[in-house]
């Protein structure tokens, strides 16, 4: 009876001893094996087949390197329209790892650095929607309608630097001179963002700062928002802050509804996409509404203690202006 409660014994000890050395050395052995690149480029290479197959278009990954499982490092990464054209193009990101989004957790990074992204729209004249549409509905399909299964994704911060930023849409009138959106191109944008979270079809960031200039020339020296949120057809802003051309314009809220609540009314803005704007204490220059209405540019009028309110359609626009002062009077 000793021997076989003392074989019993050996044989626990023996298969918790095995157990342990496994917990152990598994991760270790993964962490090993993860941290060569050829495994990782071979891994990701079938990744983004996969992903180019689930799409139906071109994404590809030129190179990543992920170090100790905590951090990437990614080269190239891009995504090709249903036309064959660029939609994104990241030349180089860096992230730590922080949530592997596991036990229901959201996927989680932390400070991720951002060099030289560019995300070009387009819509041709002869297209229904604009090129993303696709891509989005793609990746849409087939995914549960579960609310529990929606993707969830977090960011801590987001520090990016030389991005571009392009809209062409082909089925609107090119204009001749200031900020034309048939043909918007934002150059060298900074950003600095924090809290960026995706949940399901909602974004929501915190906008610290983020400067750019447009094709036409005009320069934001600043624009800040706290929080951004884009969710189903609707777009809101709170506490705005904007600097351009003399103007500083204080913001509490802008909000863009779109009618039914879908993205594809945006394509048609001026008529289809409702908005709300307020604006307090601020400071207006004509040459910064001169970027927009061409007409005004050369006036030379500030406007200053600049207090009023908006809603409708662009094309309805109505509102009060509250009150404004220039040259020393006031109305």
């Amino acid at each position: 009876m000793r021997k076989v409660i003392k074989n019993v014994v050996k044989t626990v000890v023996a298969t918790l001893c095995g157990l342990l050395l496994a917990v152990l050395v598994a991760p270790l052995a993964v962490s090993l094996l993860v941290s060569i690149p050829a495994v990782q480029n071979a891994v990701v290479q079938r990744l983004m087949t996969y992903f180019s197959e689930k799409l139906g278009t071109k994404v590809s990954i030129d190179r990543v390197d992920i170090k100790l499982i905590n951090h990437i490092e990614v080269e190239g990464f891009y995504v090709e329209d249903f036309g064959g054209d660029t939609l994104m193009y990241v030349p180089r990101l860096e992230a730590p790892i922080v949530e592997l989004g596991l036990a229901g957790e959201p996927l989680t990074f932390g400070k991720v650095h951002l060099t030289g992204a560019q995300l070009w729209l387009r819509k041709a004249h002869t297209d229904d929607e604009m090129n993303i549409s696709r891509v989005v509905d793609s990746i849409r399909a087939g995914r549960p309608s579960n609310p529990d299964s929606r993707f969830r994704m977090r960011i801590m911060g987001i520090e990016a630097d030389s991005l571009t930023f392009g809209l062409f849409r082909g089925d609107r009138k090119r204009r001749d001179a200031g900020v034309d959106f048939s043909r918007f191109i934002m150059w060298n944008i900074r950003a600095d963002i924090d809290d960026f979270a995706i949940a399901g079809d909602t974004v929501r960031m915190e906008i610290n700062s983020l400067e750019g200039t447009e094709r036409s020339g005009l320069h934001i020296e600043n624009l800040s928002a706290h929080p951004l949120v884009v969710s189903r057809g609707a777009v809101t802003l709170d506490n705005v802050n904007l600097l351009s051309r003399g103007s500083v314009l204080r913001l509490p809220s802008i909000r863009l509804l779109s009618a039914e609540r879908v993205w594809s009314n945006f394509g048609e803005f001026t008529d289809s996409v409702s908005m709300g704007i307020t604006m307090r204490s601020s400071r207006v220059t004509t040459d910064l509404v001169g970027a927009f209405v061409p007409a005004v540019a050369d006036w030379g009028i500030v406007l200053d203690g600049v207090s009023l309110h908006t809603r409708g359609i662009l094309d309805g626009l109505a509102g009060a202006v509250e009150s404004a002062r220039t040259l020393g009077s006031s109305f």
